[in-house]
């Protein structure tokens, strides 16, 4: 797991701006303490004028005037993008805390956390050395491309996913936070995904295993010829390695079994076989079986729509899987969810029906 007494040496905090430490952790304490000593062995005459809020930092408390957003943006933690507690992912996290320097380019790797079905990585960008001009590169569209994962002997590459992104343009740096799906793995040693793969269930529980995460390409926007077209160019290798472990996340998965099918037309049949659920995102595989000609049709407009309790739409999206008959779904849980209805959808430019009577509803614990 990540070692948060690490991270805390590396990072730069302003220990000039802290006066006191409070925590119930001894370890902590000491480390606090010693840098708060040798800051007031330098100017011991440097006292606080006013203490109006206290700042969490895992087990620490530092007073000082500063806010969570301060510390958002040093720490670059998986929380603070999906409006969570800090702190909440813990157990599910591994370490990162690594900078590798390429071409002008500093790649800070923050938070590594498995998930069902994907990887989250938090990550920031350091711009400061590097010449947009002399690479004709637009700033606001310079994002690092999803990277290529690998765990042990098993190969992800050309995985989709997600990425959001902050900009702290007085710091010359962006901030991402990167979902990159592995429900597809390479088998031949092509370089292409070619066989859908459940990673959790191919994990052993409580056995380590070597992650690694390379970038190398970086969206670089629009082409100027071809409207429409986006494009993307290698500026070197930012390699991470670091170790994962599924025990946790695997022991805290909800999976339930659902064997749903449904006529949606055309000889079409809708399948759902499972429902799994983490303390981060409920996944939903959905299957058409039928005639490939209207399996292919269709594919692309069969859907879900899930809800919590009170009716609020959680976010997600889907990704289709390595035989073109199926899509994986993947909503972002906010945490508090007691209960989920997750109903069928078939979009179409006319009439875009929901299956109402074949929704399902589940409790979560």
């Amino acid at each position: 797991m990540i070692d948060k007494y690490k991270v805390l040496n590396n990072e730069k905090i302003q220990f000039d701006r802290y006066d006191e430490v409070k925590t119930d952790n001894e370890k902590m304490k000491n480390i606090m303490k010693s840098k708060l000593k040798s800051r007031k062995q330098v100017n011991k005459k440097l006292i606080a004028a006013s203490i109006s809020a206290t700042l969490i930092l895992g087990s620490v408390a530092l007073t000082n005037e500063t806010t969570w957003a301060y510390i958002d943006r040093l720490v670059n933690h998986i929380e603070s993008f999906l409006d969570r507690d800090y702190g909440e992912f813990e157990k599910y996290k591994f370490e990162g805390n690594q900078s590798i320097e390429d071409n002008g380019l500093v790649l800070n790797l923050g938070d590594v956390m498995l998930d069902d079905r994907q990887l989250i990585i938090s990550l920031s960008m350091d711009y400061t050395n590097f010449d947009f001009k002399e690479h004709g590169i637009n700033k606001k569209d310079f994002i690092p491309d999803i990277p290529i994962i690998t765990i042990g002997d098993m190969s992800f590459p050309g995985q989709g996913g997600g990425i959001m992104q902050r900009d702290l343009r007085a710091e010359n740096k962006k901030e991402f936070l990167y979902t990159v799906n592995l429900t597809s793995i390479d088998t031949d040693g092509d370089g292409l995904v070619d066989t859908d793969f459940e990673i959790l269930d191919n994990l052993e529980k409580n056995k380590d295993y070597n992650l690694k995460i390379k970038f190398k390409d970086f969206d670089i926007g629009e082409s100027k010829t071809e409207k429409g077209r986006l494009l993307s160019k290698s500026f070197g290798n930012w390699e991470f390695n670091t170790t994962i472990n599924s025990s946790n996340i695997s022991s805290d998965l909800k999976i339930v079994d659902i064997n749903k099918v449904m006529d949606i037309g055309k000889g079409v049949k809708f399948k759902i076989d499972q429902v799994r659920i983490s303390p981060t995102s409920v996944n939903i595989k959905t299957q058409l079986e039928g005639d490939e000609s209207n399996v292919t049709s269709l594919i692309h407009n069969a859907d879900v729509s899930v809800k919590d309790e009170s009716g609020n739409r959680l976010f997600g999206g889907g990704i289709g899987n390595s035989n073109g008959n199926g899509i994986y779904h993947n909503f972002e849980r906010k945490g508090s969810e007691k209960k989920i209805t997750i109903i069928p959808v078939i979009y179409s430019e006319n009439n875009t029906k929901y299956f109402e009577d074949e929704k399902i509803e589940i409790d979560i614990p």
